[in-house]
């Protein structure tokens, strides 16, 4: 099976994940915005890894412009955001704001926590997380302006393993012998 990781990294915590992932399973790994289209019909697997920004997946456009060439395939899809893993409301409104319903319904996927380093932020990103952090403290949240660094490659284990069983299955399948029916054996 033909294997493909591609991501869209806004600070470069999901462009990590992904050359982690890349080398574990021996995937290229290509930025969305460098696919090359015969190379996405050609793979089996798909690993589509975005960060999510302002509620929603920065990959989401290209899911959109894509989903024909993804439907039929494995498709696992990670997502990085600073939203903790306990939020399973606030993450199933990420997927389902970002994610077409054709890849939703049979993709496999994963929240992975990111990072926020404050000094690298862009000046409009300052100032929306300090709108964000106003409102929090307002409603007795804690704040959002601190640094934070969750990036592991311990955190793609599982996803990992997931594609390994998965080709580990596909070649003990194409490994059987041709089974003939009795029938048409005479």
């Amino acid at each position: 099976m033909k294997g493909l990781v591609i991501y869209k990294s806004k600070y470069g915590a999901t462009r990590q994940y992904a050359q982690w992932i890349g080398a574990d399973l021996n995937f290229p790994v290509v930025d969305s915005t460098e696919v090359d289209k015969e190379k996405l019909k050609a793979a089996d697997v798909v690993i589509i890894g975005s960060s999510i920004y302002l509620g929603k997946a920065i990959i989401r456009r290209w899911l959109l412009v894509n989903k024909n060439l993804l439907v039929g395939k494995k498709v696992f899809l990670f997502l990085v955001c600073g939203t903790p893993a306990d939020k399973h409301d606030q993450l199933k409104k990420y997927l389902i704001d970002s994610v077409p319903a054709e890849i939703r319904r049979t993709g496999h996927f994963v929240f992975l926590p990111g990072k926020m380093e404050y000094k690298r932020l862009s000046w409009l990103d300052r100032i929306l997380l300090q709108g964000g952090a106003r409102l929090m403290k307002k409603n007795g949240q804690k704040s959002i302006l601190e640094d934070y660094n969750e990036v592991s490659s311990e955190r793609i284990k599982d996803l990992v393993s997931a594609v390994k069983r998965l080709l580990a299955k596909h070649e003990k399948r194409s490994r059987r012998p041709l089974e003939i029916h009795p029938m048409l054996a005479s």
